[in-house]
């Protein structure tokens, strides 16, 4: 929640960075449903990089990569 709340820019480009090194195509944020107040900024900050190229197709030209976000209630190992 707190990496969520306050450096989601930075978990997103980490997860970017990452995908580009393994050759994944789609990443996944998971967020309890106890923590409605982080789904729209987040929803924001995805779109947001969409529009920049660093998130969708062709990220940079580079390469192809995505995130989804996941709500759902559970324990602490879900996410």
């Amino acid at each position: 929640r707190e990496l969520l709340s306050l450096h989601a820019d930075h978990v997103i480009e980490g997860m970017t960075v990452a995908a580009f090194a393994v050759g994944a195509t789609r990443g996944f944020l998971y967020l309890r449903a106890e923590y409605p107040f982080l789904v729209a900024p987040l929803l924001a900050k995805l779109d947001e990089r969409r529009r920049a190229g660093l998130l969708g197709n062709s990220v940079r030209g580079a390469f192809d990569f995505d995130v989804e976000l996941r709500v759902g209630a559970g324990a602490y190992v879900c996410g």
